[in-house]
């Protein structure tokens, strides 16, 4: 089982009890998205070791936390994800991780936050789809024999 945790609920009051639940659910986790790891982190009180690499045209950060398999950025990083399983050539290592883990994994639970993203007039510019759309795409590359959950918070 694969838990994939990307952004946080649009009722800010909702995320501890969901972090807490997340941090104690069985199989691989990952969290994809700055906010989301940042609060992560914060409530669990962890604090992650960093490292940024820039090879590409936009920064890839990657956090090492206990317990998560990957943590990295989630926009740039679910984009690329898309391209590589469309076939594409991407450069970004976490993209190229989370698309392995995604194909070997038989069953999925993403977690999708609603609220709203204070850089998302940036991934405009850079024409980098929503959080929702590009993970739906995603989830209708992967193999229709895995068993996807998505659960909207």
């Amino acid at each position: 089982m694969l838990s994939v945790f990307s952004g946080l609920p649009a009722d800010k009051h909702k995320d501890k009890n969901l972090i807490e639940k997340f941090s104690k659910s069985h199989g691989k986790k990952i969290l994809c998205g700055t906010s989301t790891i940042k609060t992560y982190c914060r409530i669990l009180n962890l604090t992650p070791e960093i490292t940024i690499n820039y090879t590409g045209f936009l920064p890839e950060a990657y956090y090492k936390i206990d317990g998560i398999a990957l943590a990295c950025e989630g926009l740039i990083t679910l984009n690329d994800c898309y391209k590589n399983l469309s076939g594409k050539p991407v450069k970004n290592k976490n993209a190229l991780i989370l698309s392995d883990i995604l194909k070997e994994e038989p069953e999925i639970n993403f977690i999708i936050g609603t609220a709203k993203n204070p850089d998302s007039d940036f991934y405009k510019l850079k024409k980098l789809l929503p959080r929702e759309e590009i993970i739906n795409k995603i989830i209708n590359l992967l193999d229709r024999g895995k068993k996807i959950s998505v659960l909207k918070i």
